[in-house]
């Protein structure tokens, strides 16, 4: 599962980039696309009503000043735009060098949604995928911190016993005992593991038993269960019955 999630962050990040590529080569692409284009802003100046016209929306009629200065008509149907113009409007115009009776109305996002949509996008899974990674890392960091500040002990195995200070309907669990003997000053010191509600004698091989010590305090322990099947240390069908 780890594995599985730690995938998932470096995919976030590759598909963030991903995106933002792709919107840069868009980018490129309306650039070069408009490169003959030269662009200005026209007024409508009048609001015609065709009869023969497909829909009820007018036609505005838009005066511009090209790159010669001369003044040219373009007529376009409001039923054709994003947003109706009413007269005295101001709009942006986009037309061909030398056509500027082919002239378009535009507006930038029209122009530039695509690919600023695209790279909000990515820009986003990439900061997300990000953050994952760097919360990991620092998870981890604490992990290691951690570590090193914990001391492993081999203890030898005593024996398994129910703990008598526990005892949940009529139930008592298990407990692993074991013991190890300081070489410093050949103190005994014993070390009794969570609670484990079936026995799990016949999965202990060996003598030896891990016990975690945080800070060399010998009262703060962890005794190591990983040996155990998982079933073993998650059992709770004796409360139940």
């Amino acid at each position: 599962m780890t594995k599985e999630l730690s995938t998932y962050k470096h995919l976030l990040v590759l598909t963030g980039l991903a995106f933002i590529f792709s919107a840069y080569l868009w980018y490129l692409d309306i650039r070069l696309s408009v490169n003959n284009f030269a662009f200005t802003e026209g007024t409508v100046v009048d609001l015609e009503y065709s009869p023969f016209a497909k829909t009820d929306a007018p036609n505005a009629v838009i005066h511009f000043s090209d790159s010669a200065g001369k003044w040219t008509e373009h007529i376009v149907n409001n039923s054709e735009l994003s947003t109706e113009l009413l007269e005295g409007d101001s709009v942006n115009i986009m037309y061909p060098t030398h056509s500027p009776r082919s002239a378009i109305v535009y507006n930038n996002f029209d122009l530039w949604g695509g690919p600023l949509f695209i790279i909000s996008l990515g820009l986003g899974l990439l900061l997300l995928g990000i953050s994952f990674l760097v919360h990991a890392l620092i998870e981890q960091r604490q992990i290691l911190k951690a570590a090193s500040k914990t001391t492993h002990l081999q203890t030898m195995f005593v024996n398994v016993e129910k703990n008598r200070g526990n005892e949940i309907e009529g139930h008592r669990p298990y407990c692993i005992y074991s013991q190890w003997r300081d070489p410093k000053t050949s103190e005994v010191h014993f070390f009794q593991s969570e609670d484990l509600w079936t026995d799990p004698s016949e999965y202990i091989k060996g003598r030896k038993i891990t016990v975690f010590v945080k800070n060399n305090n010998l009262n703060e322990y962890s005794v190591d269960l990983s040996f155990l099947p998982e079933r073993i240390i998650n059992d709770r069908s004796r409360l139940y019955h």
